[in-house]
């Protein structure tokens, strides 16, 4: 029974979606410690906090998404009944209590506060009575604010100021914008349950075609921020692939479903971010 629940719990992390923390955590960590060198050790902690941030998040997210999930994504822990409400809502607690106690005392006070931020966009997003993934526009903005913008910032803060930084400045505002239009591709399969649960965003307002669009737009806004940040076009070539990819497939396959739990869109995306982290983290080796 225990091993059971201790699978579900671990099914509620939807490992997939921690590989960008945890390469981000580390490239930028190790950044900051390139510009003011400390303790090493620190790299390693500051990835594995993000990542439990994000775990954090995921699991608050699939307690008050259960309901659209029994429609959408009837498989997940909870609607399968792997997991209970209380037992997954107990878990997120705790998640919520280790990550800022670890990133207070491992790391220090600038990482903490930002760190405090993601949790507090967490648990905006999806929990009521804000329960901004709901909202048109403030969903996707509760998204690129924490997951573009302020997972780099945290990360780099771990050894140094990021607001002294104007090229991770730049970088952390691309990002966000490409969040901000990217997270979209994730709601594109879940048509059916966010409109039956009265759930606001582009794919349900617009619709399918019409939100894809509108995702490319500030995909592609997000280049120039992008570019600009690096001290070489030259490196942005991997970010620039993906971009080009995405097209492709909203072109020919816009609904192709991958072994992600979501579109070849979707997976997409989240490997840009990926992309765009070792554009900028090579162009700082250089």
């Amino acid at each position: 029974m225990l091993k059971q629940k201790i699978k579900a719990a671990l099914k509620l992390s939807r490992p997939f979606t921690l590989l960008a923390p945890a390469v981000g955590g580390l490239l930028f960590s190790y950044i900051g410690f390139m510009h003011n060198p400390g303790p090493i050790y620190k790299v390693f902690i500051a990835a594995l906090i993000l990542v439990f941030a994000n775990y954090t998040s995921n699991v608050i997210n699939q307690i008050y998404d259960r309901e659209i999930d029994k429609i959408n994504k009837p498989y997940r822990p909870i609607p399968a009944g792997e997991i209970s409400v209380d037992e997954a809502f107990s878990l997120a607690i705790l998640l919520t209590i280790a990550t800022l106690s670890l990133a207070y005392t491992l790391i220090g006070s600038l990482f903490g506060i930002l760190l405090s931020i993601i949790l507090a966009f967490a648990w905006m997003y999806s929990a009521p009575p804000l329960r901004l993934r709901s909202r048109l526009l403030l969903s996707n903005l509760a998204l690129a604010t924490p997951r573009g913008a302020l997972g780099i910032l945290t990360a780099y803060s771990a050894y140094a100021n990021p607001f002294e930084n104007h090229s991770l400045l730049l970088l952390a505002l691309g990002m966000a914008v490409y969040v901000f239009g990217g997270n979209t591709f994730k709601d594109i399969p879940d048509e059916e349950g966010d409109k039956k649960c009265g759930v606001r965003n582009f794919v349900t307002v617009y619709g399918r075609k019409t939100a894809i669009q509108i995702s490319l737009t500030y995909v592609a806004l997000s280049y120039p921020f992008i570019l600009a940040s690096l001290n070489n076009p030259i490196y942005s070539l991997p970010f620039a692939g993906t971009i080009i990819a995405m097209l492709f497939f909203a072109m020919k396959h816009p609904y192709l479903k991958t072994k992600t739990e979501n579109t070849i869109l979707w997976t997409l995306f989240y490997l840009g971010m990926i992309a765009g982290f070792l554009s900028f983290f090579i162009s700082q080796l250089t």
